[in-house]
């Protein structure tokens, strides 16, 4: 059987790590997401969060902005997938958080 991805958290960020030497090796700018979620994720995101802190990387929190909107019961149709108003949030907070790291430029 599959093991649950939450049961390594350290595996993840290893290959979140990995992922990121591997495009800045070829000037592939990178943006960490931390993944909106009706579900607790403390784990993946603080991973997340000191990841980016530590790497000096753009880092979008939609974890904490989904869960603390009181519309968020509307922008998902279960307890990880958006519905169409949810990817529209989305889409428009990660282009503000492309657009003011720089990374495309």
């Amino acid at each position: 059987t599959a093991e649950r991805i939450d049961s390594k958290p350290e595996e993840f960020l290893r290959n979140i790590r990995g992922v990121h030497e591997l495009l800045a090796e070829h000037g592939v700018p990178f943006v960490v997401l931390a993944e909106a979620t009706t579900y607790d994720d403390e784990v993946y995101h603080t991973g997340l969060s000191a990841l980016a802190e530590r790497e000096g990387l753009a880092f979008f929190d939609a974890y904490r902005y989904f869960r603390a909107s009181p519309k968020a019961p509307e922008w998902f149709s279960d307890v990880v997938h958006l519905t169409p108003e949810g990817n529209r949030v989305m889409a428009g907070l990660v282009m503000d958080t492309v657009e003011k790291s720089g990374v495309l430029k």
